[in-house]
C-alpha cells in the first residue's frame, strides 16, 4: 500500500487495505478497491467521482457508490458544516 500524505510525502507498507481500514477513523472511506480517502479532503463529490482539495480526481467504483454516498451524507450531517 502507498499512503499519499497531505504534506506530499508517501509511505509504503505491506499491509492490506482491510487491515489498515480497521485502524483509520470514521472520516476515511473506501471508494474503490484501490483507494481509501479521507472525507475531510473532498472538495467535490459526484456519484462516481470525487475531487480532492488538491484537484486530484478519483473514480468511485460502482461497487462502492451507494455506500460512499451514504457515508458522505452522514459525515456532513455530523460535521459542523451548514448544508
Amino acid at each position: 500500500l502507498l499512503f499519499h500524505l497531505s504534506d506530499n510525502n508517501t509511505i509504503k507498507t505491506y499491509s492490506t487495505i482491510v487491515s489498515i481500514k480497521e485502524l483509520l477513523p470514521n472520516s476515511f472511506i473506501q471508494i474503490h478497491k484501490s483507494f481509501v480517502i479521507n472525507m475531510e479532503n473532498i472538495k467535490r463529490y459526484k456519484k462516481h467521482e470525487v475531487t480532492l482539495k488538491d484537484n486530484i480526481k478519483l473514480r468511485i467504483s460502482r461497487n462502492f457508490a451507494d455506500e460512499v454516498q451514504n457515508k458522505i451524507i452522514d459525515y456532513l450531517k455530523d460535521s459542523d458544516l451548514n448544508v
